[in-house]
């Protein structure tokens, strides 16, 4: 279907589109950078406490790795 640098250009533009939409709506609402590093850093911090604690295992096996891909996408 696609040839070599067809696909990229292709799955490029499908990404743009989908993180242009997604920044132009948390701009609208207000949202900076530094609050994004921020809610990725919280995210990032309340997983390590999750694992350390180990207070169940619905928390440290779904909630902690949910929160360390969170705070991936906001940084």
């Amino acid at each position: 279907m696609f040839a070599g640098d067809e696909l990229l250009t292709y799955l490029r533009h499908k990404l743009e589109y989908g993180i242009g939409w997604m920044v132009s709506l948390l701009h609208r609402a207000g949202v900076t950078p530094n609050m994004l590093t921020a809610a990725g850093f919280l995210a990032a911090a309340s997983s390590g406490i999750i694992f350390a604690w180990r207070t169940s295992q619905a928390l440290t096996f779904i909630l902690a790795p949910s929160l360390i891909l969170l705070s991936g996408f906001f940084d």
